[in-house]
């Protein structure tokens, strides 16, 4: 059976927290993501891009998966999500992570009063 989107981000999630760095295992998960990306939601998505921002590794077939989807999704995202995904796209420094950020920007502008303290 294949795993489901929760299983997979429970495994990045581990992997980021652990601080391991596995190769192979992150590039299965990385492309799991790219085949299912539309399955995962917002929880999903900044969890899963928590968890490989912190293990600094990530196929750029993936990174660019990730910032497409997280423009599409950033609308329907809890503040939370919204600034654990601005965190992941601010440890990965990538070039392309721009429109992404101004669409979390743009969100939780919206949503500010709803962060925690944590989340700001």
């Amino acid at each position: 059976r294949a795993p489901s989107p929760f299983e997979v981000v429970d495994v990045a999630w581990s992997l980021g927290k652990l601080n391991l760095k596995d190769p192979k295992l992150v590039s299965s998960i990385t492309d799991y993501f790219v085949l299912k990306h539309t399955k995962f939601g917002g929880q999903a998505l900044s969890s899963l891009a928590w968890g490989m921002a912190k293990t600094r590794m990530g196929e750029e077939k993936f990174i660019e998966a990730m910032m497409i989807e997280i423009q599409s999704k950033a609308p329907r995202m809890k503040a939370r999500e919204l600034a654990m995904t601005a965190w992941a796209l601010a440890t990965w420094r990538h070039p392309d992570s721009q429109a992404a950020m101004r669409s979390i920007a743009g969100e939780t502008l919206k949503k500010f009063k709803d962060l925690e303290p944590q989340g700001v």
